[in-house]
């Protein structure tokens, strides 16, 4: 089935994702997150565009998918990382880690919350859009271009986009990343949707 909200990729699951039991590790990690959330503030006033997923939600769908969907290569990127809390959530349940974050405060926090729960996870400051995104003209030979590595070649995707962010993810996704690609959607609440690019 395909997606109404990201056109051209495959629907695998849609679902509202409902809490599991999590580690004391974990629930630290999260508590943790939530408090430095909370305690942040940016030098230079307030962060433009910070929305945060739901943790403990967020945990519970990387689980689902990682034990149902993902096989062999586990490769994970999360496009607009913020604290960093999701990723280290899934480095948390067997994901090869990293996220992708414009704001440099939110790359050092991120890298100081990973440091400090001993889990290596990567945060790379910068735009998981490339150049040419909004506009539906990426040049697919300099992909890698501003980060050192293409923000799609992993096998799970995280993103929780604003929705005048969705047509651009879907082409993204539907143009340029490798068949079999998984995207997770945070849509808010506790809905999420799994998609994969045909």
């Amino acid at each position: 089935m395909q997606s109404e909200c990201f056109p051209g990729l495959e629907r695998l699951s849609a679902f509202e994702a409902t809490p599991r039991q999590r580690s004391a590790a974990i629930e630290a990690l999260i508590d943790d997150g939530r408090r430095r959330a909370q305690g942040f503030v940016p030098s230079g006033g307030r962060i433009p565009s910070l929305v945060s997923t739901n943790p403990v939600l967020a945990h519970a769908a990387l689980a689902a998918v990682a034990e149902r969907w993902l096989h062999g290569d586990r490769r994970f990127c999360e496009w607009g990382s913020g604290f960093g809390v999701v990723a280290c959530l899934a480095r948390m349940v067997g994901l090869d880690a990293c996220g992708i974050e414009q704001a440099p405060e939110l790359v050092e926090a991120s890298r100081r919350l990973a440091a400090e729960h001993r889990l290596d996870v990567r945060f790379h400051e910068g735009s998981y859009l490339p150049p040419g995104s909004h506009q539906r003209r990426v040049d697919a030979s300099l992909l890698a271009a501003d980060l050192g590595f293409s923000p799609l070649d992993f096998d799970l995707v995280y993103v929780y986009p604003w929705p005048a962010e969705r047509e651009v993810v879907a082409y993204l996704f539907r143009e340029l990343a490798r068949a079999g690609t998984l995207l997770l959607v945070y849509h808010g609440g506790a809905r999420f949707e799994l998609l994969r690019v045909r």
